[in-house]
């Protein structure tokens, strides 16, 4: 076998960038150096022309502050242009010049000076906390009004039922408050009752839906037609329309929060168009609980007119905490399997997923709750938080 080496016969190496740049610019150097000798040769006395009455019209300016350049302005001319040589040209170019530096100087301090003083960031900072950064938010999203005036700060988890502006649950403490052990063993009973609860109401449609629900199906219904503006506006509405209480401290409200009827009459006459409506109404009825049927209408809403964020309807956590965490649990709908599994679901939303998945399987509505895949996660996680914790106290 023959064997190359990199010299000889070989194929010589590529030039780098570098290589290339650098002869790019050479190339252009001496192609500027040879027009530019070639412009002097040729029109040596209409350069020279131009170069004097440009600088006759300077001289000219200068005559109001001063005579010093008089003579010279005189001899600017009274000379002859086609014998002048380059020299001359830069010579007096230069001298000219000298007169405008201290000017240029002054006038370039002064600017700083302004940019100083007057340049936004000197303007316009102020202490910007997180109300500060709220407040802000609101101004261009009026969805993030809702948390205005709001003091919340982290605090303890209530004692029985979680209040709705409370933290999202952990594995034990939902078992402790839903399903609260007898010897170390989960109550399953207690347990999947309150997974059940999750599912929310019977689905009969639009009549007997609570009238938060109405709101949020408005909500879906315009994202699902594609009307995004109005989405915004009425979720804007939204936000600004939750009442507001004084004597809520940092936990914020300690029971969930109403929509005023102006704000439900005028979410009733967006769904008073039967185009919009009825698109939306096909799909909710393919569920048999009110929970899982929006999750549908908003999961379609979103393939068809892009994101639809928790955070633009987070003021429904004030009002409904449980549909909240289970439209939150829902990811961005793909085609592939599991496109919809959310990077962190909440146990408060495990049930209405577990049905809703189930739903979607089914393609069609099951009034028989199944929420025995979620039942058998939280067993499975709560069998290991009680050997995590046998384990750190024998350690």
């Amino acid at each position: 076998m023959m064997h190359h080496s990199s010299g000889g016969g070989g194929r010589a190496a590529w030039a780098s960038n570098d290589d290339y740049i650098a002869i790019g610019c050479a190339i252009i150097l001496i192609g500027l150096g040879f027009f530019a000798y070639l412009a002097w040769d040729s029109y040596h006395a209409e350069i020279s022309w131009g170069v004097f009455h440009l600088q006759h019209w300077k001289m000219q300016l200068i005559a109001h502050f001063t005579n010093q350049y008089a003579q010279q302005d005189a001899s600017v001319l009274a000379a002859h242009p086609e014998k002048a040589d380059i020299w001359q040209l830069l010579g007096l170019l230069n001298n000219i010049g000298l007169f405008f530096r201290t000017p240029a100087a002054v006038l370039m301090l002064l600017l700083a000076l302004a940019c100083y003083l007057r340049a936004a960031p000197s303007r316009y900072t102020r202490y910007f906390d997180l109300s500060g950064l709220r407040q802000e938010q609101a101004k261009y999203f009026r969805w993030a009004g809702a948390m205005l005036g709001r003091s919340l700060h982290l605090v303890r988890i209530g004692e029985s039922e979680p209040r709705p502006a409370d933290p999202a649950l952990r594995i034990e403490e939902w078992v402790e408050r839903y399903a609260k052990p007898r010897n170390g063993q989960l109550n399953e009973i207690t347990a999947k009752q309150a997974l059940i609860r999750q599912l929310g109401k019977r689905w009969q449609g639009l009549d007997n839906a609570a009238p938060h629900v109405r709101c949020m199906f408005a909500v879906f219904a315009l994202q699902l037609a594609g009307r995004r503006q109005q989405v915004l506006d009425l979720l804007g509405d939204m936000a600004e329309a939750l009442p507001l209480d004084d004597r809520d401290g940092t936990e914020g409200p300690e029971k969930p929060l109403a929509f005023p009827a102006a704000l439900i009459e005028s979410a009733d006459q967006v769904l008073i168009d039967s185009d919009l409506r009825l698109p939306a109404l096909m799909i909710a009825d393919r569920h048999a609980y009110t929970t899982p049927a929006l999750m549908s209408v908003l999961n379609e809403a979103r393939r068809r007119s892009g994101v639809l964020a928790p955070a633009a309807f987070n003021m429904l956590k004030l009002v409904d905490r449980s549909l909240w965490y289970a439209l939150h649990s829902l990811g961005f709908p793909g085609d592939g399997p599991g496109q919809n599994i959310h990077p962190n679901p909440r146990v408060e939303a495990l049930g209405a997923r577990d049905h809703w998945a189930a739903e979607c399987i089914a393609r069609r509505a099951l009034i028989v709750p199944e929420v025995e895949q979620a039942l058998g996660s939280i067993r499975t996680a709560f069998r290991q938080h009680v050997e995590v914790e046998a384990a750190r106290a024998a350690s």
